[in-house]
């Protein structure tokens, strides 16, 4: 018998017959792509270094330029691309580049032959989590592909559960939701990254009770850790401890653990900046783009005060157009009467807040029905208090797109259809009905009704009349809860002075979360095409 080849020579032959093409050929292809992809994301703020990195991205698949054509330098996040350590712990705003950053080291270490060779292994086994597999799958996998040259894709990558990329370098890119760490269990883990940590449902226990086996295999290198993300205020106190651990470590003069931090500030344009600012809540906007930590509390609605959210001075617009709001729950059967106003409705004798916004959200009437809410008595309801308030103008319906289809018998009809069909005959062509495909997320409507009852730059967009009594108990008393899943919740109570909570403002929400989200705002569709 011969000696035995090196894993590099194996390797080889290996490219040689997966690509037709000379091994050390694509070797040196490989090299000089690994380079350009890290030459594109500036580690200096030099003309020459901005040169290079326009050179680099005219070799690189048109995905790198998308993403990176208008990347500038940031200095902590060079120090954390370029940071040594086997544990990285990453805390930033977002649209800040973390992300970003982190698809193109696991393309590079996919693709970078110099690994393979120092270590003499012929494959790198990288994982990649998010809380959920489909999380992981939309946010991750097109871009991987998309960011890896088509010549160096081993097969076609496999979009089933768990997604997989193979790379003619040996790289073996795993995608696996967190919410089942064994999907990555299995293999080694050479390169380990954790997106979102704050929202794992398992938090730390990930890495310590499910993964970390896989980073100590023997005959490997010590498998990295690199965990990222933005806090959230109300689950991420595990990411919390995470971070502050790791910094301690860094701090005590531990190579093996670093700690990141930068806000959005300077990376997203200004405008942008501005726009959130006026949009978010000040607690979301301090986690979200300032990367703060900030807590308010188990309150629902925490930006809610009596004292500049409720004034008598409102009053209803006849000719602007009223929204109707219904959560379609039974007991109580609730209802609330809004419209989009602005200050010039009003003179200087109404007394306003000081810090009201030019337009905003006034909240005029509600429909609280405590022992029979089913849905023809609130509609009707609803459409009465209209009528006495004088409205003259179109009436637009909003609520939960569910329907309320189990609180009507078969033979009546769903909520959506009898609210439909009275709205028709009350108002005629006047009335429409705007109904979402799903229900936002309930975090998600909650930040978008806290971001109209005050924003972070302290302008106030909701104003409720002192008459809506049951919603301004909503606003005061409504918690949230975290469920056994790790889900935020709203707590609601089946007996009790809280029983009645949640039904007025949850209606309310998503009105809100369909016209002023938090973010990313998706479609409405109009009940009479079809719900």
């Amino acid at each position: 018998m011969g000696r035995p080849r090196s894993a590099l020579l194996v390797r080889i032959d290996e490219l040689e017959a997966n690509s037709g093409q000379a091994g050390q050929a694509v070797i040196e292809d490989l090299r000089r792509t690994v380079q350009a992809m890290r030459d594109c994301r500036p580690n200096e703020d030099t003309p020459a270094a901005r040169r290079k990195a326009k050179a680099a991205l005219e070799i690189l698949p048109p995905k790198w330029a998308e993403i990176f054509g208008r990347y500038d330098y940031h200095p902590t996040q060079a120090q954390a691309r370029t940071s040594q350590a086997r544990y990285r712990a990453i805390e930033a705003g977002r649209r800040s580049g973390k992300t970003a950053d982190r698809k193109a080291e696991i393309v590079e270490r996919a693709l970078d032959p110099d690994w393979f060779q120092a270590n003499g292994l012929s494959q790198r086994f990288i994982a990649v989590g998010l809380p959920t597999q489909q999380q992981t799958r939309d946010l991750y996998m097109d871009d991987l592909v998309s960011l890896i040259p088509r010549r160096f894709l081993a097969g076609e990558p496999r979009y089933s559960d768990p997604q997989m990329i193979r790379t003619v370098a040996g790289g073996r890119i795993k995608l696996a939701g967190m919410d089942r760490p064994q999907r990555a269990e299995g293999e080694p883990i050479d390169d380990l990254f954790l997106d979102e940590v704050a929202d794992m449902r398992l938090g730390r226990a990930v890495i310590d009770r499910h993964l970390r086996p896989s980073l100590s295999t023997r005959g490997r290198p010590p498998g990295s850790v690199t965990a990222y993300g933005t806090t959230d205020m109300v689950s991420g106190s595990e990411f919390i401890e995470l971070c502050d651990g790791w910094l301690t470590r860094q701090q005590d003069g531990d190579s093996e653990y670093a700690y990141f931090h930068w806000s959005s500030q300077g990376i997203i344009s200004d405008e942008e900046w501005e726009r959130q600012r006026t949009q978010l809540d000040p607690a979301t906007f301090a986690v979200e783009y300032e990367a703060r930590r900030v807590s308010t509390g188990d309150l629902a609605y925490w930006c809610f005060r009596r004292a500049e959210n409720v004034t008598p001075s409102l009053r209803l617009i006849p000719d602007t157009p009223a929204i109707l709001c219904f959560d379609w729950n039974v007991r109580p059967g609730t209802a609330t009467i809004l419209q989009e106003q602005s200050i010039e409705d009003y003179t200087t004798a109404d007394i306003l807040p000081e810090k009201i916004s030019d337009d905003f959200t006034a909240v005029l009437g509600e429909v609280f029905l405590r022992n029979n809410g089913q849905a023809p008595r609130v509609v009707g309801a609803a459409i009465q208090k209209l009528r006495e308030l004088g409205h003259r103008g179109t009436v637009l319906a909003y609520g939960d797109p569910a329907g309320g289809a189990s609180h009507a018998a078969a033979t009546e009809g769903t909520c959506l259809e009898h609210l439909r069909k009275l709205g028709r005959e009350a108002f005629g062509d006047r009335f429409s009905m705007r109904f979402r495909k799903s229900a936002p997320a309930i975090v998600a409507r909650l930040n978008a009704v806290n971001g109209r009852l005050r924003s972070a730059d302290e302008q106030i967009r909701m104003l409720v009349h002192p008459s809506c009594v049951e919603t301004i108990k909503d606003f005061e008393q409504v918690h949230i809860e975290q469920a056994k899943s790790g889900a935020i919740q709203i707590e609601k109570a089946t007996s009790g002075p809280k029983k009645d909570r949640t039904h007025l403002t949850d209606g309310l929400g998503y009105y809100v979360a369909a016209e002023f989200p938090s973010r990313t705002r998706t479609g409405l569709v109009d009940a009479d095409l079809g719900v």
